[in-house]
């Protein structure tokens, strides 16, 4: 039995803002897929561009996310990549409508999963993700990522796994 608990650091938000959108932590619904009963489902969804989306949409992507992953049968890793697709066609059809007036907006998504103690990370694009233990600091995040969600009809997603310990 762990207690988890998740700090985002933002040097850019208001400091008065409770908690920013694009940023969910999801147990998992009544009628999840038997594999997934016990995960608990986390995401930050971070903008970049001229097209920004509202706080709602935000939230409205990751749970639609949520709910594909936690329906999904397969392995954890193949459940989050197909939870991230949506996502990232969302961006890209709305980047196309909008490539004519020269508004485009990229995602930069930390995505994890807790399963049992293993913690599953998938980054799209360049973001880091920071596990603290007792005993050292692990900082998730690859500098040649890519370029985030919205841009291309694929999905390049790196993923990390870490067995926790109380």
């Amino acid at each position: 039995m762990f207690d988890y608990y998740y700090y985002l650091l933002n040097v850019t938000a208001d400091p008065a803002a409770e908690e920013p959108s694009g940023l969910m932590v999801i147990l998992p619904p009544r009628r999840a897929d038997r594999k997934r009963a016990g995960d608990v489902f986390f995401a930050l969804l971070s903008l970049e561009g001229n097209l920004p989306l509202t706080g709602s949409q935000q939230n409205g992507l990751i749970e639609k996310a949520a709910e594909i992953y936690f329906t999904a049968g397969g392995s954890t890793t193949a459940a989050m990549r197909a939870a991230v697709e949506p996502i990232n066609e969302f961006l890209y059809a709305r980047n196309s409508r909008s490539s004519s007036e020269g508004k485009q907006a990229t995602a930069q998504l930390n995505l994890g999963v807790l399963h049992g103690n293993t913690a599953f990370i998938a980054h799209a694009g360049t973001t880091h993700t920071l596990l603290l233990s007792k005993t050292r600091v692990e900082d998730y995040n690859d500098p040649a990522a890519g370029r985030g969600l919205g841009l291309s009809r694929s999905v390049t997603l790196r993923f990390y796994t870490e067995t926790l310990e109380p």
